[in-house]
């Protein structure tokens, strides 16, 4: 009975195992089927998406064929309205020519081949003249545009940010003293100190005219402020006596010439230039104490020297040499005193002796046109220091230069057949031209206005630019009673 059950639970393990392996067997061959079908289905999916974005491809290339033929067709039938277009106009200039001409032979039917011919050359002169109005015309505004555009790009900006203030040109120093008995030891016995001033520093002091101060009086403005210094030093010190003046006279003319190095070589600093020999850095010193009409010589230089830097950089030229040309132009100013001939033939001269480059020293000597500018830099410094001095509010002018040219504008003007009247403003910088309407249409008024023109550009000189107004104004009037 034991062998049996033994034999029993034998059999059943053994069952179980071979049943367990047939299990995992099964297992198996189904991971292997599904994994095949899996294969197979990742397979047929690849071929599923490929021939899906082939056919987009194919959809998208029909697509961008329509199109092109849509578009080729609008083409087609916009040439074809078009030429439809042209042919009807065509067909209305024709028309229109046929008229004129039918007209021209209404016209000129009963006239003589002399009279046809006559008629013929008057109407094309005005035609002609039509034309050449509205020619020059359009070329004006054409030019006109191009040119404030280049000159708005390198002109306006720089002298919005770079202009100075004027300073007005005085040939008088006052010195306020703190008491009205300072004047009678400023005088001296008998009046030997004011002698004695005035023969050292070489400049008038006056003393009655202004209560409570001191007048001192040169066309030299380095004299002139060497009598400042020396004043305010003895009204400081208080030891007013002929000795004591020679020395302090002494100290204030050195005193000057270290305050116009100082002054020159900030002025060569602020430009960036460094090489400047030491006389050429007194030069520039001294131009900060002399004026032209009004505007501060060395102000004027450090304006120039300033655009010709921005200026050069905008035309791809050496920006250091041109603001050292432009620095440097007007030392010869400082130099007149000493020197025979014009300012820019001296300063030519001091900045050859001083060791300038030649290109420098011919800019200098040609800025006036007293010698053709050879070099591009040498025509620009031309142009900048017209600009720098002929711009509005940078100098005055003598009134009688202003009545003057006044009155040649007004005569050029009335020399004109037609014109009823002509007369300056602005200190002569306009001309107002009143014509007479029923003698000079308006395409001959353009005309006019434009040899009015060029007839005062080739007479006079003038700063700046000179506008010329040509008015033509026909009134009619009526009453109703």
């Amino acid at each position: 009975m034991i062998f049996v059950l033994i034999s029993f639970i034998v059999g059943s393990l053994i069952t179980y195992l071979l049943l367990k392996i047939k299990i995992k067997g099964f297992e198996r061959l189904a991971q292997e089927i599904l994994k095949k079908a899996e294969q197979e289905r990742l397979s047929e999916k690849e071929k599923l998406d490929r021939w899906i974005e082939e056919s987009q491809e194919k959809i998208q290339l029909e697509k961008e064929e329509l199109k092109n033929c849509s578009l080729l067709l609008d083409k087609k039938g916009g040439e074809v309205e078009k030429q439809s277009k042209e042919l009807s106009l065509l067909k209305k200039n024709l028309l229109k020519e046929k008229e004129e001409l039918e007209h021209y032979l209404a016209k000129y039917a009963g006239l003589s081949s002399q009279e046809a011919k006559l008629t013929l050359l008057e109407e094309a002169k005005q035609e002609i003249t039509k034309e050449q109005a509205l020619f020059l015309q359009k070329t004006q505004l054409d030019t006109l545009t191009i040119i404030e555009k280049e000159s708005a790009r390198l002109l306006v900006s720089a002298m919005h940010r770079l202009s100075f203030s004027p300073v007005l040109d005085a040939t008088v120093t006052t010195v306020s003293l703190p008491n009205e008995d300072l004047k009678r030891r400023i005088i001296g016995r008998e009046g030997r100190n004011i002698r004695l001033l005035e023969e050292l520093v070489r400049a008038n002091f006056i003393i009655d005219d202004t209560p409570g101060a001191v007048v001192i009086s040169s066309f030299d403005p380095l004299r002139k402020e060497i009598g400042r210094l020396t004043l305010m030093e003895l009204l400081r010190d208080g030891r007013i006596h002929p000795a004591r003046i020679e020395e302090v006279v002494k100290k204030s003319e050195e005193k000057l010439k270290q305050e116009m190095g100082v002054i020159g070589k900030e002025a060569a600093f602020q430009m960036g230039i460094f090489s400047l020999h030491h006389e050429i850095t007194l030069l520039l010193g001294k131009l900060h104490y002399h004026f032209c009409e009004g505007q501060n010589v060395l102000h004027h230089a450090l304006e120039v020297a300033s655009l010709m830097g921005i200026l050069a950089a905008e035309l791809k030229l050496d920006v250091e040499l041109a603001k050292r040309m432009g620095l440097l132009h007007d030392i010869g100013k400082a130099a007149l005193s000493h020197q025979e001939g014009s300012h820019a033939a001296v300063g030519y001269q001091l900045a050859k002796k001083w060791g300038e480059k030649e290109e420098v020293a011919h800019a200098i000597g040609s800025h006036h046109d007293e010698i053709p500018p050879q070099t591009v830099e040498a025509s620009l410094l031309n142009f900048v220091n017209k600009v720098s001095s002929q711009r509005i509010g940078a100098r005055t002018e003598a009134i009688e230069n202003i009545v003057k040219r006044s009155r040649k504008l007004e005569l050029i003007a009335s020399q004109y057949a037609g014109v009823e009247t002509a007369y300056a403003l602005l200190g002569g910088r306009e001309i107002r031209v009143i014509v007479e309407a029923d003698k000079i249409d308006d395409k001959g008024a353009l005309l006019l206005a434009r040899e009015i023109a060029k007839k005062i550009e080739t007479e006079m000189s003038f700063p700046g630019k000179l506008k010329v107004t040509l008015i033509r104004e026909k009134k009619i009037i009526e009453y109703a009673s």
